[in-house]
């Protein structure tokens, strides 16, 4: 059975980006396209219109897309999608149906203090599938893929993710924990503590390194202990990465659901293509 990847669409330029990544991801992997276009809720935008012209323009807008998205990759199967709400809470449900989620956006680079919004932390939150949030390219060259590291469900998730893909394209696969230096009288206080968690880190990244190697032979993996906050170390890796993968262990319940303080602050400060992965069911709250 082939694998879907649904594209989030609403004629803009960052839907564009998403496709374009979308449709190469596919065409290597044998997957089929769904084009989603979602017709909002915005009163003020539909106040003066009917149904039939909203519906006339969404239908345009997605075959458009879908049209573009075939030029990028004829061979890979494209469908589309016209639905009716609230956009990311649209995709939400969608992704109960699909294997990834892709959305663009406009924002690159890690820009203190100025954040895309919170869509896409919406859906990276609340999705039952991996999704991948796109920026637009800075023209430079992209290598390697930077998972990072938790003793969670969601981390292993995350690392059988970012090693697929590793095998897939050939990169090489960094596996990345992180956490702040304790400064000033902290650090002399909890030295031995902090070299002893420094060390159980790096045991956890060399077994996970070596379950990889089993398991996909082809895969260069290395392990690095990174000593800054771990969103910070994360979005620094992503400006020059080909993909960052991030594990979510929150709970999730019908349509919501929470975004780890890693994952958020990661999505709020967009480098690079970074793919939120979850947990299986049973092993989030």
């Amino acid at each position: 059975m082939g694998t879907t990847i649904a594209v989030g669409v609403d004629g803009s330029t960052p839907g564009r980006i998403a496709l374009r990544w979308a449709m190469r991801h596919a065409e290597d992997t044998s997957a089929e396209v769904v084009v989603v276009y979602v017709v909002g809720t915005d009163l003020a935008a539909i106040a003066s219109r009917s149904d039939e012209e909203i519906q006339a323009d969404a239908e345009r807008i997605v075959a458009a897309e879908a049209q573009f998205a075939q030029t990028l990759a004829p061979s890979v199967p494209v469908t589309t999608l016209v639905l009716r709400g609230n956009p990311m809470r649209e995709l939400i449900s969608v992704s109960k149906t699909v294997d990834l989620v892709v959305v663009g956006t406009h924002k690159t680079g890690f820009i203190r203090g100025r954040i895309f919004g919170s869509r896409s932390i919406v859906l990276a939150a609340g999705s039952r599938t991996p999704v991948a949030v796109i920026p637009e390219s800075s023209g430079r060259r992209r290598h390697g893929i930077i998972v990072g590291v938790d003793d969670s469900p969601a981390g292993r998730e995350a690392i059988h993710f970012g090693a697929i893909e590793a095998a897939r394209t050939g990169e090489t696969l960094r596996l990345v924990s992180a956490w702040p230096q304790a400064e000033g009288d902290h650090a002399h206080t909890h030295r031995d503590n902090d070299e002893r968690v420094a060390s159980e880190v790096r045991d956890m990244l060399d077994r996970e390194a070596a379950s990889v190697r089993e398991q996909f032979p082809t895969v260069e993996v290395h392990g690095r202990v990174i000593r800054l906050p771990a969103a910070e170390a994360l979005v620094d890796a992503s400006a020059s990465s080909a993909l960052v993968v991030l594990g979510n262990s929150g709970p999730l319940s019908e349509g919501q659901g929470l975004l780890g303080s890693v994952a958020h602050d990661v999505l709020l400060n967009l480098a690079g293509p970074t793919v939120v992965v979850h947990a299986a069911d049973s092993a989030r709250g």
